[in-house]
């Protein structure tokens, strides 16, 4: 196997919110990780650290840098699908592959 062939894409979508709730439990909230792998990714950190202050939260949740479609749309291009058609239009590739 060719190294250079070969993606592993993972999302993880579970993220708990900063602030406790009535219960001193923390809620759900929005946001994830998500990490590329491959031969020929472009390797890197993408978007910015997490931002805590109340103000540059959104409803309570961290506030997206990166939308996972664009992501999304490299993966489809490297294995030759039309990505407007998997994620939607507008999601420019991020350029990790």
């Amino acid at each position: 196997m060719h190294k250079k062939l070969h993606r592993a894409v993972y999302f993880g979508k579970f993220i708990r919110r900063d602030k406790p709730n009535s219960s001193k439990g923390t809620d759900h909230g929005k946001g994830g990780v998500l990490f590329v792998a491959g031969g020929s990714v472009n390797g890197g950190v993408y978007g910015s650290e997490p931002r805590l202050a109340e103000d540059q939260l959104v409803e309570g949740d961290l506030a997206d840098d990166i939308d996972f479609r664009r992501v999304y749309s490299d993966a489809a291009a490297f294995i030759g699908a039309n990505a407007a058609e998997l994620v939607g239009p507008g999601f420019t590739p991020l350029g990790v592959v």
